[in-house]
């Protein structure tokens, strides 16, 4: 595919639609998903994109979402995800992404997350993680970011021993 924008969505009706799929394309401006009901929806796929501005998806009203797909953007702010409701997400994709800032994590909001990859980043300071309480959280993956290993040698140690699938 080769779609650069999505305005035509508005104009589609997604009343039981359960999963989105527009990744691989060119697609840079989310917001028209503003302006769409997808109140069934439980997994959203924008990997691959040109995507850099996520703000949208606090506007969005999808609460049954469990899988958000974002991997292989442009996305750097994150802080969307500190006012958004997903209280069923179990899964969110952030590699290949310009990420360093990943504080909003620590605020516990996204209470049913069990996957959380933020690999291929520009996360160089992982000392908020020690902040991070998700109880169902088992995946973490932070591989080939700008982490310097031996500088947290102790927290990576605890990490390991409390997630299940932790990858530096």
């Amino acid at each position: 595919n080769d779609i650069k924008n999505i305005t035509f969505l508005p104009n589609l009706k997604f009343d039981n639609l359960k999963i989105l799929h527009l990744g691989y394309n060119s697609i840079s401006d989310i917001s028209p998903l503003a302006n769409i009901s997808l109140k069934m929806l439980k997994e959203l796929h924008l990997s691959h994109n040109n995507i850099n501005d996520i703000s949208v998806l606090s506007l969005v009203n999808i609460p049954e979402l469990k899988e958000l797909y974002l991997r292989e953007n442009s996305i750097s702010d994150i802080s969307v995800f500190s006012n958004i409701k997903f209280n069923k997400l179990e899964i969110l994709h952030l590699g290949n992404n310009k990420i360093q800032d990943y504080s909003v994590f620590t605020k516990g909001n996204l209470v049913a997350l069990k996957e959380l990859y933020l690999d291929h980043n520009k996360i160089n300071d992982i000392s908020l993680f020690k902040n991070i309480n998700y109880k169902k959280l088992s995946l973490l993956w932070l591989n080939d970011n700008k982490i310097d290993k031996k500088a947290n040698e102790e927290l990576i140690k605890k990490m390991h021993s409390k997630i299940e699938k932790f990858n530096i």
